[in-house]
């Protein structure tokens, strides 16, 4: 007697199903990632913190951004807007650069960015 395969297509396939949505998914992380290290907010609001000596005594030199970055760049109906959070650490130290900034004419103007340090301490980056 001959076995029937009662299986559905996702019991069959399941593990390539899996695999295909960790791989989109990830695919879309780093995407996304890619997309807001390289935007001008992005990297304005890191090279203020790396040149502002204040922060480069407590956290130490060099400071840099670590991996897993937040925010979003998004339209409005005056233009793009980034909110952005960077950890950033040193040898001494790691912080949060939070901003919001503004497009204006090719421009990113910052109405907020400060660092916050592991211990409460607060540096504003206007």
């Amino acid at each position: 007697m001959e076995k029937k395969n009662n299986l559905t297509f996702w019991q069959k396939n399941r593990t390539l199903i899996g695999v295909t949505v960790i791989f989109v998914g990830l695919a879309t992380f780093f995407g996304f990632r890619q997309l807001l290290i390289s935007s001008g907010a992005f990297q304005l609001a890191l090279e203020s913190a790396v040149n502002n000596e204040s922060l480069q005594m407590r956290l130490g030199d060099p400071i840099q951004a670590n991996f897993i970055v937040g925010g979003k760049i998004y339209l409005d109906g005056s233009g793009l807007i980034a909110k952005i959070k960077i950890p950033i650490s040193g040898p001494n130290g790691s912080g949060l650069i939070e901003g919001k900034a503004k497009k204006i004419s090719d421009e990113w103007i910052f109405s907020r960015l400060e660092v916050t340090l592991d211990d409460g301490d607060t540096f504003n980056l206007l």
